[in-house]
């Protein structure tokens, strides 16, 4: 039902967020909201915006709502919506907190982004932007 940009394939421009859009759970909905929001404020102002990476739990939870699927359940976000670590076979453990690694570093850098394009828009960043420009777990 809903194109790469989470509007309906039927009505774009109409976006659904939320427990309307397939996610399941609190924080989710709330993500897929704040996400959604973002790429709006971003595209009223002219400024391209893409969706966090697929190796963030917020990549896979929109990868998952944008994923076409006959038999789509909704769901809260789970380790299997993002791609697995390539390499040497690993545990379950190990496994999810390469997972969890790699998710931190890649969402470090897509929050960096973001905070260079608001630069760019107005200004300086804040104290508060600052401190989304340094990686979490370095």
């Amino acid at each position: 039902m809903l194109d790469d940009d989470l509007a309906l394939r039927s009505r774009p421009g109409v976006y659904l967020a939320g427990q309307i859009s397939g996610v399941e759970g609190y924080v989710e909905s709330a993500a897929c909201g704040m996400l959604l929001g973002m790429k709006v404020a971003h595209e009223v102002r002219g400024l391209a915006f893409s969706f966090p990476p697929a190796t963030t739990m917020l990549g896979g939870m929109v990868g998952h709502l944008r994923e076409p699927n006959d038999d789509f359940q909704p769901s809260n976000v789970m380790f299997s919506m993002v791609p697995a670590v390539e390499g040497r076979s690993l545990n379950k453990r190990a496994r999810r907190d390469a997972q969890s690694a790699r998710a931190l570093q890649d969402l470090g850098a897509w929050l960096s982004g973001v905070v260079e394009s608001n630069d760019e828009r107005i200004g300086p960043a804040r104290t508060a932007d600052r401190r989304l420009r340094s990686i979490p777990g370095e």
